[in-house]
C-alpha cells in the first residue's frame, strides 16, 4: 500500500497488515509529519492523496465520482500539487540567488565605505597631530601638504568635467 505524506507529499511503500483497522499514527521520515491514518474502506477505491488534494481543493466534490470511474484522475490529482510545488522550489531558488547577490553587493560596498571612514579618519588625526608627529616623522607633512594638493586636483578635475 502507498501512503502519501500530507505536509511534504512524500510516497511510502507500507504493508496493510501493520495498520489495524481504528488507524495508527503514521510519521514522515522526510518532513517529521505526524498523522493519524485508516486504511480507506474497501467500498472507497480513493487512496489518501487524492483526499488530501480534495481537502485542497484541487478536486471539487463532484469530481470524485469520475475518479472512481476514471482511476487516471488520481494520477493527475497528485501531480498537479507536486508540478506546483517543484515550480515553486525553483522560484524561491532564484529569489534565493538575487539575495546572495544583494548581500554581496551590500556587503562590499559596506566594506567599501569603511575603508574610505577609516582613510579620512587617518588623515584628519595626522593632520590635527601633524606638528607633534613632524619631530619623530619630518616627511609627514610634505606628504600631507601633496595629499591636499592631490584632493584640489581631483575637485578641480570633477569641475571641468561638469562645466
Amino acid at each position: 500500500m502507498i501512503i502519501g505524506c500530507a505536509n511534504c507529499i512524500k510516497k511510502f511503500n507500507i504493508d496493510e497488515k501493520l495498520i489495524p483497522k481504528n488507524g495508527r499514527l503514521l510519521q514522515c521520515s522526510s518532513c517529521n509529519h505526524k498523522w493519524h491514518y485508516r486504511i480507506p474502506e474497501k467500498e472507497n477505491i480513493i487512496n489518501d492523496n487524492v483526499i488530501f488534494s480534495a481537502k485542497n481543493k484541487q478536486i471539487k466534490n463532484n469530481d470524485v465520482k469520475e475518479i472512481l470511474i476514471n482511476p487516471s484522475l488520481i494520477e493527475t490529482a497528485i501531480n498537479k500539487p507536486i508540478k506546483k510545488l517543484k515550480t515553486k522550489k525553483k522560484e524561491l531558488d532564484k529569489e534565493k540567488k538575487n539575495i546572495k547577490n544583494k548581500n554581496s553587493l551590500v556587503n562590499t560596498l559596506n566594506a567599501l565605505l569603511v575603508l574610505v571612514i577609516s582613510f579620512i579618519a587617518v588623515i584628519l588625526i595626522l593632520d590635527t597631530f601633524k606638528n607633534n608627529f613632524a619631530n619623530y616623522f619630518p616627511i609627514l607633512i610634505p606628504l600631507l601638504d601633496n595629499l591636499y594638493e592631490i584632493f584640489f586636483d581631483i575637485k578641480f578635475f570633477i569641475k571641468d568635467l561638469i562645466s
